[in-house]
């Protein structure tokens, strides 16, 4: 049986909507999703534009008032502003209560403050499902993974094959400025972690990343790229 997920916000039109459709698109396949407000109100355009632009399905949301759940159980009840925060903290059919308050996106005309929250908001699914999303005996994976991506020069070199799809080793040393043999010693550890593979052309070798990385690894990869923002341009080997 899937567990569920109530998102919450005062008006139930724009961060909570977000994050229904986001995680209905992320978690779906785990989590039966739903989201309500206190006081709510019909959803923003500037809503669906955004989930539109971004590539989520928005049909089906509606904004919902939150008595119309007063008869189910939630595992977890996610609310996403203070005052939802300060209102359904103690949500009754909660097993777990989660805060993620967002700054109101409907503050400033336009949408850059919408595609701001869908960023955060695609952040904290792919976190939730880190911890959330994996049977106990795979948790220690998960752990293992993000202890690899924990160092910063190992980070680096991930982001750049995110970038680059297939590098030398000269071409970290050029990029990072770090001597030979520690990117050497870094991607090692990285092969040994099996995040990355590599593969020798005359003198050189080649690492990319490894083609058996599972989804929620690559999406964690991408949410890193897109967070840190790092633009490394490698010479040719």
């Amino acid at each position: 049986m899937s567990q569920s997920i109530l998102f919450l916000c005062t008006g139930n039109s724009a961060r909570s909507q977000l994050a229904e459709a986001v995680a209905r698109q992320k978690l779906g396949s785990k989590f039966d999703i739903a989201s309500a407000g206190t006081r709510p109100e019909s959803v923003d355009s500037r809503t669906l534009e955004v989930l539109a632009n971004a590539g989520y399905d928005s049909s089906g949301l509606n904004a919902k008032h939150i008595d119309q759940f007063a008869d189910r159980t939630f595992d977890f009840v996610i609310t996403l502003c203070e005052q939802a925060s300060a209102e359904c903290g103690s949500f009754p059919n909660a097993e777990q209560t989660l805060a993620w308050n967002l700054a109101d996106p409907k503050d400033q005309p336009g949408i850059a403050l919408f595609e701001q929250a869908l960023t955060e908001i695609e952040q904290r699914v792919q976190r939730f499902c880190q911890i959330h999303c994996y049977q106990a005996k795979d948790l220690q994976t998960v752990v293992r993974f993000q202890k690899t991506l924990g160092e910063a020069l190992r980070l680096s070199c991930v982001l750049m094959l995110h970038q680059q799809e297939e590098l030398c080793v000269s071409d970290f040393v050029n990029a990072l400025q770090q001597v030979q043999p520690k990117i050497s010693r870094c991607l090692a550890q990285l092969k040994q972690q099996k995040v990355v593979i590599d593969r020798r052309q005359g003198q050189k070798i080649f690492y990319r990343l490894a083609p058996e990385l599972e989804q929620w690894q690559r999406d964690i990869i991408k949410v890193l790229a897109n967070s840190h923002a790092v633009s490394l341009r490698p010479q040719q080997c």
